[in-house]
């Protein structure tokens, strides 16, 4: 994928760290990655096993300084969007069966010219 490897990193310890802290005991965070089969963009999921977000936090979870934690700042996620905003990536939330999953979807390299 095309990302600068350093905010890659920032974000997948953001979204980990946020899944370990919202996990259940024992608390379980996974990555997993594929290609969307219509799109052809590459994407990482982040998925823990916590309760998930309401639907009410779903809409403001990205906000600048929207936290559910009384030390929180209320940036990390939307500092993440931001980063893969600035690499031509998506940030989206996605209700997971067991828990949340935070999903970046990458550019499709073979709209940039490059090879996957």
């Amino acid at each position: 994928v095309h990302f600068d490897p350093g905010q890659l990193r920032q974000v997948l310890w953001n979204l980990c760290e946020n899944g370990f802290r919202h996990a259940h005991e024992p608390a379980l965070v996974a990555i997993g990655a594929d290609i969307h089969p219509d799109s052809h963009r590459p994407y990482l999921d982040v998925i823990d096993n916590g309760d998930g977000l309401s639907e009410e936090h779903q809409q403001h979870v990205f906000e600048p300084f929207f936290t559910t934690r009384s030390q929180g700042s209320g940036l990390g996620l939307y500092l993440a969007r931001e980063l893969c905003q600035s690499n031509q990536a998506t940030l989206t939330y996605m209700p997971a069966e067991d828990g949340a999953r935070f999903r970046i979807s990458f550019s499709d390299l073979r709209r940039q010219g490059l090879s996957a």
